[in-house]
C-alpha cells in the first residue's frame, strides 16, 4: 500500500482515492507507524464511521492511544441536553487534549462532522473544575455541594443515573458522569471515612475505593461569574426580558434548565474549536465528508430559521419561549470551516479512484472485495465451495487473505465451517502484527465488525 507520509506535508490537500471501509484504516495505521511524532485528527461523517474507525485501528495499532470526541446526541436548538454519558466522554478527551503532562507522545483524535464543526467550551479546563475526594482527607461538604451544584449534578433521592447525587447525613450517594458505578462516600464529620462502589438497583455496596477525581457533569458552569455574564449577553442578544422566560429565570437563580448548553456561549467567552487542541495535527476526512458537512450545515440554518419564524409565530401551542443563539456564536461557517484546514496537511479518502483533476491526489489501490450476492441468492450453488474457490485462487497470487468476524461466537462458527470445507486456518489473530507473520497459504480469522471487505496486490480481507 502507498506509504502517505511523503505526501502529506503541510499545507497541502491530496485526495486518497482507492480507500474502500478498513483499507482507510490500515493506510493511517501505517501513516502513525512511520510518523510516531505526529497529531492525527480523523474527522468521520457521522458516528457509526468514528466508532468503526476506532475499532479498526485499535486492531491495525494495538500499542496506540486514541481519543473519542463524540457530537452532542440532540439536534441543533434543541429544548433538550445531551445525554450525560456523552458529555463525560466529550470533557474527558478535552481534559486529555489539554493536559501537556500527559504521557502520550502525540495524540490521536477521532470526532465526527457535526463534533468539529461546533465551538466547544474551554472555562472547563480551569482548576475549578475538578474535585478530589480521598479517604482520610478533610473536605467541607458545603464546599463539596457547591461543587457538585455549579458543575452540572442533579440532587435526587436515590441515585439512579450519571450525573446524579443524594445526602443523607453523613451519606453522599454520587454517580460521577463518566464512572461506570455510582460511589457512596462516607464522612465522618468533615473526614472521609470509606468510599465505596454500589449498585444503583440494589443500593448494596461493592467494592472500595481510594481516590475519586471529578470531573463536570456539564459543559455549562454555573458559578457568578457564568450566571452573570449569562443575563448580560442575553440582555444584549434579545433585549430587556419583559415576558415569561423560564431559561433567563432559571439561570439567573442559579437553576439548571433542561437544554441550557444551547445557550454555552452566553455563559463563556469565546468558545475554541476542536482544531484548536491539535493546531498541527495532519487531518484525514472520511468518505463523503463534505457532504455530511454541507447538510449539517443547512441543517443547523434550517433549524435556527425555524425558531426565529417561532418567535414571531402565534400558535396554539403554550410552549416556552425559545430565543435561539445566532449560528455564528455556536458553530462554524463553511468558510471558517476551511479557514481551519487551509494551513494543514488534509487527506481526504474516497472510496473511489482519485480523480485526475489540478489537485494532488494518490490512489491507495484497494477496490471492495466479492460479497457473494449472486451466489447467495441462487438455491443451485453451494456458497461455500465459491468462498473455498475464491479464497484459493487469491492465496495462489499470494495474496494473505483475513476473515473479519462481528463477535467471538461468529469466528469459531466460521472457523468450523471453513475447516470442513478443507480451508486451513491460521486461527484467530489478535492484531495486525500476528497476521503479517502468518504463513500466506493460511486464512487468519480476526474479530473486527468491517460491513465489507476489501482487496489490495498484497491482502483480501472478506467480511463475515
Amino acid at each position: 500500500m502507498i506509504s502517505l507520509k511523503e505526501h502529506l506535508v503541510a499545507p497541502i490537500r491530496i485526495d486518497i482515492g482507492g480507500a474502500p471501509e478498513g483499507s482507510d484504516a490500515l493506510a493511517i495505521a501505517e501513516f502513525l507507524s512511520e510518523s510516531p511524532t505526529r497529531d492525527v485528527l480523523y474527522i468521520a461523517r457521522d458516528e457509526s464511521r468514528m466508532l468503526a474507525m476506532e475499532d479498526a485501528l485499535r486492531f491495525f495499532s494495538p500499542n496506540e492511544k486514541f481519543l473519542r470526541f463524540p457530537a452532542w446526541d440532540c439536534l441543533p436548538y434543541d429544548r433538550v441536553s445531551p445525554k450525560k454519558e456523552v458529555i463525560s466522554r466529550r470533557l474527558r478527551t478535552l481534559i486529555a487534549l489539554s493536559d501537556s503532562s500527559t504521557s502520550m507522545d502525540r495524540k490521536v483524535l477521532l470526532t465526527t462532522c457535526n463534533a468539529a464543526i461546533q465551538r466547544v467550551s474551554g472555562a472547563l479546563m480551569s482548576d475549578t473544575a475538578y474535585f478530589q475526594l480521598e479517604v482520610a482527607s478533610s473536605v467541607k461538604r458545603n464546599e463539596f455541594r457547591d461543587y457538585l451544584n455549579r458543575n452540572g449534578y442533579v440532587r435526587t433521592g436515590t441515585v439512579m443515573e450519571p450525573g446524579e447525587y443524594a445526602i443523607r447525613g453523613g451519606i453522599v450517594d454520587l454517580y460521577p458522569s463518566d464512572f461506570d458505578f455510582p460511589v457512596r462516600i462516607d464522612f465522618f464529620g468533615d473526614t472521609i471515612d470509606s468510599i465505596r462502589d454500589f449498585d444503583p438497583l440494589t443500593q448494596r455496596s461493592t467494592d472500595k475505593r481510594e481516590v475519586v477525581e471529578l470531573i463536570p457533569g456539564s459543559e455549562v458552569l454555573l458559578d457568578e461569574k457564568s450566571i452573570a455574564r449569562f443575563r448580560t449577553q442575553y440582555r444584549n442578544l434579545f433585549g430587556a426580558i419583559t415576558g415569561n422566560d423560564p431559561l433567563y429565570d432559571s439561570v439567573s437563580e442559579g437553576r439548571r434548565y433542561p437544554g441550557m448548553e444551547h445557550w454555552l456561549p452566553l455563559f463563556q467567552g469565546d468558545l475554541r474549536k476542536i482544531f484548536d487542541y491539535l493546531p498541527n495535527a495532519t487531518i484525514f476526512f472520511d468518505h463523503l465528508l463534505e457532504q455530511a458537512l454541507e447538510e449539517r450545515i443547512a441543517h443547523i440554518s434550517d433549524f435556527y430559521s425555524a425558531r426565529l419564524e417561532a418567535l414571531t409565530t402565534s400558535s396554539s401551542i403554550d410552549a416556552p419561549v425559545y430565543r435561539p443563539v445566532p449560528v455564528d456564536r455556536l458553530f462554524l461557517s463553511k468558510e471558517q470551516w476551511q479557514r481551519e484546514v487551509s494551513s494543514r496537511a488534509v487527506g481526504a479518502f474516497s472510496i473511489f479512484d482519485a480523480p485526475s483533476s489540478a489537485r494532488p491526489s494518490v490512489n491507495l489501490g484497494a477496490r471492495y472485495g466479492r460479497d457473494f450476492s449472486p451466489e447467495r441468492k441462487r438455491k443451485d450453488t453451494d456458497l461455500f465451495s465459491e468462498v473455498r474457490a475464491h479464497i484459493k485462487d487469491h492465496i495462489s497470487l499470494g495474496r494473505k487473505v483475513i476473515v473479519t468476524c462481528h463477535s467471538e461466537g461468529a469466528l469459531d462458527r466460521l472457523t468450523r465451517l471453513l475447516g470442513e470445507f478443507d480451508i486451513e486456518i491460521a486461527g484467530r489473530a489478535g492484531s495486525w502484527k500476528e497476521i503479517l507473520s502468518v504463513s500466506s497459504a493460511c486464512v487468519s480469522l480476526i474479530v473486527l465488525p468491517v460491513q465489507e471487505g476489501f482487496e489490495t496486490t498484497e491482502y483480501t480481507v472478506l467480511s463475515e
